[in-house]
């Protein structure tokens, strides 16, 4: 199984994946700790969060016996004019610290991709159509995307569709280390 991770401090977006590339689940899961919570502990428990998911995923997959690895967007700080406008680069360190509990927590190998790796660099089209959301999920009716019907019923959106990038995230990740890469052909993307 493969565990795509979009890390956040106050929610991962998680993406498991067979060994075949098939997409199993995708959701978001909550910090289990308030805001002001210690920065570290809210990382630690981000991160046991994640492997309570993977425990949970793995009992409704118990096929998926191959090795388990996790992919995990890892943050970059961008040179001047390429970053966000007004971003802290301090604020990606719990980022970090987020996917490096989840890895100790279910201890199984790990590798890192950039978010430019999977989702390629800055760039909007006017037709929405170079969104992760859109590339992934498909159009408002459901047509093109990445995934098939059956994949797209497994993802479970949070409420607040102001967190749904987060799953989204873990899906495309969890695409790129499947090789179903969103910049194969290093098309543009916009960047989250």
């Amino acid at each position: 199984m493969i565990i795509a991770i979009d890390p956040g401090i106050n929610g991962t977006g998680l993406a498991f994946f067979s060994g075949r590339g098939e997409l199993l689940r995708a959701e978001y899961a909550r910090c289990p700790l308030k805001a002001d919570a210690d920065i570290l502990a809210r990382c630690v428990a981000m991160g046991r969060e994640v492997s309570a998911r993977y425990d949970l995923a793995r009992s409704a997959h118990p096929l998926e016996s191959g090795p388990t690895r996790i992919v995990a967007e890892w943050p970059r700080v961008y040179e001047a004019g390429k970053a966000k406008r007004g971003a802290d680069p301090n604020d990606l360190l719990p980022l970090a610290g987020v996917d490096a509990a989840a890895a100790a927590f279910i201890g199984c190998d790990a590798t890192s991709v950039a978010p430019r790796d999977w989702k390629g660099t800055m760039g909007d089209m006017p037709d929405g159509s170079y969104l992760p959301e859109t590339r992934i999920m498909g159009d408002s009716r459901g047509e093109g995307g990445s995934l098939s019907i059956v994949e797209r019923a497994r993802v479970i959106l949070p409420s607040a569709a102001s967190l749904a990038h987060n799953v989204i995230g873990g899906v495309g990740i969890g695409l790129h280390a499947v090789g179903r890469s969103l910049v194969a052909d290093r098309e543009r993307v916009i960047a989250r």
